[in-house]
């Protein structure tokens, strides 16, 4: 070898570069996709009647694609149970304590209370 030769420095992996604006939304559109899919199918069957391929096929993917988020079955129900209730309890009344219990808090519309009614 020549000892003049400068040492070569290794080129830069892609797999190591960020994801651009468009691609990262594209990846967040189909993981939300393939979450959707999942919530259905494990709200109208038992986690052993459903298989990657269902999810993967009614979201338009890849098993691969929804094993790239999701590294089993039970993760996957995991998450489309944990995003389901997080949805469900932002959509129920937050109460509040008082002498007559918990009471829904003010300003959820149709609930009145004994201040509002009064004139």
């Amino acid at each position: 070898m020549n000892a003049s030769a400068e040492p070569r420095t290794p080129a830069p992996t892609s797999s190591l570069t960020p994801m651009s604006k468009s691609n990262r939304a594209t990846a967040e559109a189909t993981r939300a996709r393939i979450l959707a899919c999942a919530r259905e199918f494990f709200g109208e069957r038992a986690l052993e009647e459903v298989t990657m391929r269902d999810v993967a096929e009614a979201a338009g993917v890849t098993v691969g694609a929804v094993t790239h988020y999701w590294p089993n079955k039970k993760a996957l129900q995991e998450d489309a149970t944990r995003v389901a209730l997080d949805e469900n309890h932002e959509s129920t009344p937050r109460l509040r304590w008082t002498a007559n219990g918990y009471v829904p808090r003010r300003g959820w519309p149709g609930v009145r209370h004994r201040q509002d009614s009064e004139p």
